[in-house]
């Protein structure tokens, strides 16, 4: 196959797991030689945050000289983002002849598969291959039947912000949503937790990593000193350019969890390397601006929790401007308490639906818009949303959000892929 054999094939495959355990990610695996078993993970799971945070850990275990494998999902630049290693994607060639190998098992092993557990399975096979001395590995969806679960050798968990999503599948309570992310946690190990949870969050943790003698670790909110994206945790000084205050206690997460790595045996991790890989870390669709005239943001959030750290930002990173939001959102969110969270932030929004078959109709989303008290148009495609917004007069910046498809639609636009 070729790069783009390779994304077709992968695309045959449902998103959604139709059964309920991982024999179908360890048969793969097992196909190859279970190239996981000689690798070390920092595996993180959360509703939100999971991207920040293994931006930032990956950053600083790149800066201190470790060879570092990063699997994130999704991808907003393009499909190969999502396995990459020292900040450079899978090449594309690269990508397909592994893909080859994975489809030569499935084959030969036919099942229900799906595509998160055959791109796992490719992570897997590449981080292996390189030699990579330790991989940060963020699920997919929960915890406990995520295809990244199949790995054993995690020498820290992280869990980052956990609140309301994918609750089909996850449960509808936050005690069910925490539970099913929990289960990363490995035995005798330890694992970090986001300081911002519910409390019941923080209990189903506690009871987890008891019944698994496992240590838990909580960033010290009293030791933090927040100067926007310049902050101090327990008296040493950090700069971060992701915005918003969530940054900051993703970023303490983040500090928590290396920390822990470098008491593990990666003793390269020093306060100069992860403060150096923390200042370093990027991250696209994360309140990114990508034109300044007219004033273009990008944020992924697409969930209530997410659009209230968006709204957050906006309040302070953007104080007294007339904003104008491009929204997008799947069919399966929570849409009326998203919408409830951004609609005393924004003036005025433009809908539109993104090539996707979970994606609601504009003017559904625009009625829904209107019906919270926010004027709201439907547009027919993501330009010509783009170019109402930015054309409108009376509008001093644009803020694309509600799905990661619709931003990643956006981005291309604005930054096209080379």
């Amino acid at each position: 196959m070729n790069y783009s054999e390779a994304l077709e094939y992968l695309q045959i495959y449902g998103r959604l797991s139709p059964t309920v355990d991982l024999h179908r990610i360890k048969t793969l695996l097992a196909g190859l030689g279970n190239p996981q078993n000689r690798l070390k993970f920092l595996h993180i799971a959360g509703t939100n945050g999971k991207g920040s945070t293994a931006a930032f850990c990956a950053s600083a275990l790149k800066e201190a000289g470790y060879k570092t494998g990063l699997f994130i999902s999704p991808y907003v630049v393009r499909f190969n983002e999502r396995i990459q290693i020292n900040g450079e994607y899978i090449p594309d060639e690269l990508f397909a002849a592994v893909m080859d190998k994975v489809k030569e098992i499935a084959e030969a092993n036919p099942d229900n598969y799906v595509e998160f557990e055959l791109l796992t399975a490719a992570a897997m096979e590449w981080f292996f291959r390189n030699g990579c001395e330790i991989v940060v590995l963020e699920t997919g969806i929960g915890g406990r039947l995520d295809a990244t679960n199949a790995v054993m050798t995690t020498v820290v968990s992280v869990i980052t912000s956990v609140s309301f999503d994918h609750t089909e599948l996850l449960g509808d309570t936050l005690e069910k949503i925490a539970y099913e992310k929990a289960q990363i946690i490995k035995s005798g190990g330890s694992v970090v937790v986001y300081p911002d949870q519910a409390e019941e969050v923080f209990a189903v943790i506690r009871e987890t990593a008891e019944r698994k003698r496992a240590e838990v670790i909580i960033p010290d909110l009293m030791r933090l000193r927040k100067r926007e994206r310049f902050f101090t945790y327990k008296n040493n000084d950090y700069i971060i350019t992701l915005r918003g205050a969530h940054q900051v206690l993703n970023a303490v997460t983040a500090i928590e969890a290396l920390e822990e790595l470098a008491c593990s045996g990666f003793y390269k991790l020093t306060r100069e390397k992860i403060a150096l890989g923390l200042m370093k870390a990027t991250l696209p669709a994360r309140f990114e601006t990508v034109s300044v005239k007219p004033l273009v943001i990008l944020d992924g959030a697409h969930n209530p929790s997410g659009m209230e750290c968006l709204a957050g930002v906006l309040e302070s990173e953007l104080p007294d401007r007339k904003i104008t939001a491009v929204a997008a959102m799947m069919k399966d969110k929570n849409v009326s308490d998203s919408i409830k969270m951004l609609a005393n932030h924004v003036n005025k929004v433009i809908t539109v639906k993104v090539d996707n078959t979970r994606c609601m109709e504009a003017e559904v989303l625009r009625d829904a818009f209107g019906a919270a008290g926010v004027p709201a148009v439907a547009a027919e495609s993501v330009e010509a949303a783009l170019k109402l917004a930015s054309d409108d007069p009376e509008t001093d910046a644009v803020v694309v959000c509600g799905s990661l498809y619709l931003v990643s639609e956006a981005r291309k636009i604005y930054i096209p892929d080379k």
